[in-house]
């Protein structure tokens, strides 16, 4: 009864702007009353349910709320077991959302599939700024359309911590390099080593934009610090460089 009672305040509130439900080991009828009374709040601008576990019927009840909610622009919705069919509800009803300018998916294990559904739902998203992907399975089968999603969408921070990309590093580096929007870049922990580096590396080059970028817990060696040393100097934009082990 408790998430029925919170939905029900939260749609008659006038002044709340943040709130976060995070962790609370919703039941499906609590993520799906809380959903419903997100989707009538004329004020909720930031919602954070993220690692409560969604079934297909709590997807379909957010996915819902992001259709008709026209104030919810900044959404968590990490480790909520968003994968396969209940990803496919989520992406759909991004399509038609206007104002969701923040998503974040960490830890939804959706891996390569998910990545190109991502990338294909949201190629025509004229708001979406920042997109936070870490833990999310995506490997170097997955990096090719990473990079389009990269390419396509004006992003500027991009979290893809603890992913395994593998060579795909090449194509994520590209797409970074030539995007004229991205600042925030985190790819820690993605087992780089020297050549991945080597390939970021070009991407300091290129960018004329970033200025944040996590490259920390990589594995990187000598030969890393090389291409760093080469490529910081040419950089006019970059200010945070994580490099710590």
């Amino acid at each position: 009864e408790a998430p029925k009672y919170l939905a029900d305040a939260i749609a008659a509130n006038t002044s709340l702007r943040h709130v976060n439900v995070s962790n609370a080991w919703l039941s499906t009828d609590g993520v799906v009353s809380l959903a419903l009374g997100f989707r009538t709040s004329t004020t909720v601008k930031h919602v954070q349910i993220g690692r409560n576990k969604f079934d297909q019927a709590g997807a379909e009840a957010w996915a819902l709320t992001i259709k008709e909610n026209t104030m919810i622009d900044q959404l968590d919705l990490s480790s909520t077991q968003l994968k396969t069919e209940r990803l496919a509800v989520i992406i759909e009803a991004l399509k038609i959302n206007s104002v969701i300018w923040d998503l974040n998916l960490s830890g939804n294990e959706f891996g390569d599939a998910g990545i190109k559904s991502l990338a294909a739902g949201l190629k025509d998203s004229k708001v979406l700024r920042r997109i936070l992907l870490a833990g999310t399975q995506i490997t170097e089968a997955g990096a090719g359309d990473l990079a389009i999603l990269l390419s396509i969408v004006s992003l500027e921070e991009v979290n893809l911590k603890d992913l395994d990309l593998g060579q795909g590093i090449t194509l994520v580096a590209n797409a970074i390099g030539r995007s004229s929007s991205i600042r925030d870049v985190n790819l820690a922990r993605n087992k780089l080593g020297d050549t991945g580096v080597g390939a970021v590396c070009e991407a300091i080059r290129e960018c004329k934009t970033l200025a944040d970028l996590n490259l920390s817990e990589n594995g990187a060696g000598m030969r890393a610090a090389e291409f760093l040393a080469e490529a910081v100097p040419q950089s006019t934009s970059i200010r945070n460089l994580d490099l710590s082990w």
